[in-house]
Formats: C-alpha cells, structure tokens, sequence
C-alpha cells in the first residue's frame, strides 16, 4: 500500500492509516498494545499518575485548596515562632506547679492546656 501523505496540509494533518495485511477475507491490523518491553505494572502506574493528576488539578481548583493557600502559612509562622515555643515551654513551668499535677502520662498535656489558657500566651 502507497504512503499517503498530505500535499498542502503539512505533517499536522497526516491521515491516520492503519496498515495491515489480508489473510483471506479477513484483515490484520498490528497490534495496538503497548511495547513488550513496558511492564504491565509501569503501564499501570502510569494510568494511576495520570488520575493523579487530574485529581490534583481539580483539587488545585477547589474552595478547600484556597483556604489552605490562605490559612495554613500564618498558623505555621505562629507555631514556628519564638514566642509560641517560649510559651509551651514545661521546663519553665515552677517546680511546685509541676508536682501538683503530678506524675500522670497525662500531666504534659495538662500543663500545656494550663500554658494555652494563660492571659501572657496571647500569641
């Protein structure tokens, strides 16, 4: 079969042919499968980062993702800074206040909520 090839049109506008071979009076087209030296698995994981993709994209695109754009740099600048770490600083906290609440798995988080709720902890 003859190369069809545009004449004015340039490569953009190639036909697509599907070159085959008649056996009989049914015909063979090649096989439209991936290469044998792709691994299903590759060819799989590509699929997956292609929806990916598209699901990033559209979260990229939602209300949630403008928030968090908006929201999450201050509560991390805050939370990174000095003056937070000073005020959740236990080892600060006064001998005596420390053994009131004594020796519990649960004292470094009462001491925290007792350090959050201080007037000074206005962060």
């Amino acid at each position: 079969m003859p190369t069809v090839k545009p004449r004015f049109s340039g490569k953009t506008f190639d036909p697509f042919v599907l070159n085959g071979r008649s056996v009989g009076s049914e015909f063979q087209g090649p096989r439209l499968l991936p290469p044998d030296y792709l691994s299903a698995l590759r060819v799989d994981r590509r699929a997956t980062a292609r929806d990916d993709r598209r699901t990033v994209s559209k979260f990229e695109t939602s209300q949630d993702a403008r928030l968090h754009r908006r929201d999450v740099p201050p509560a991390y600048t805050l939370m990174s800074s000095q003056k937070a770490r000073e005020a959740f600083e236990l080892a600060k906290e006064p001998e005596d206040t420390r053994r009131r609440y004594g020796q519990k798995p649960l004292r470094p988080e009462l001491l925290l909520a007792r350090a959050s709720s201080k007037p000074a902890c206005a962060l």
